[in-house]
Formats: structure tokens, C-alpha cells, sequence
């Protein structure tokens, strides 16, 4: 079980995107202000950051690393995550 791509990268925008975004609507508290600024954050933070950041695949990898007794790898994407 190594890291691929095509889970970590993914992971990686979805989060940043999340960031991005909260960061904005609390330095701009008038976005959260109007529907459309409301509707945008709870389709793109919750919507397309959620599908990116995929937090049951994540859950997977961590006890897959344990199931399998690859703790370090299991502990390291743990803390990674959490770092996140």
C-alpha cells in the first residue's frame, strides 16, 4: 500500500479549495450575505470539496494500513490528514 496520486492530490486541491473558501467568507463576511453567495459555498465547499477531499476513502486508507499491519503508513497519513 504506497501512496498513488490519484488519492493524495485530490485530497490535497479538495482541502485548499475548503480553505480558500472559508478564508474569503470570513474576510468578506458580505458573500455569505446574499442567496447566491450562500448557495455558491454550500455547493462548492460541501459539493465538489466534499467529492474531492473524500473522507470515507481517507478512513479506508488509515485502517487498511492497521488491517493490513502497516502501522507506519496508517499513523503517517493519520497525522497528515489531522494535519490538514
Amino acid at each position: 500500500m504506497g501512496f498513488s496520486q490519484g488519492f493524495w492530490l485530490p485530497n490535497i486541491f479538495g482541502t485548499m479549495c475548503i480553505g480558500i473558501l472559508v478564508t474569503a467568507y470570513r474576510r468578506w463576511p458580505s458573500l455569505g450575505k446574499s442567496s447566491l453567495g450562500s448557495s455558491f459555498k454550500t455547493g462548492f465547499g460541501t459539493g465538489f470539496c466534499g467529492c474531492c477531499t473524500t473522507f470515507s476513502t481517507w478512513n479506508v486508507y488509515v485502517g487498511s494500513g492497521f488491517y493490513r499491519k502497516r502501522a507506519p503508513t496508517g499513523v503517517f497519513v493519520l497525522l497528515a490528514g489531522l494535519s490538514v
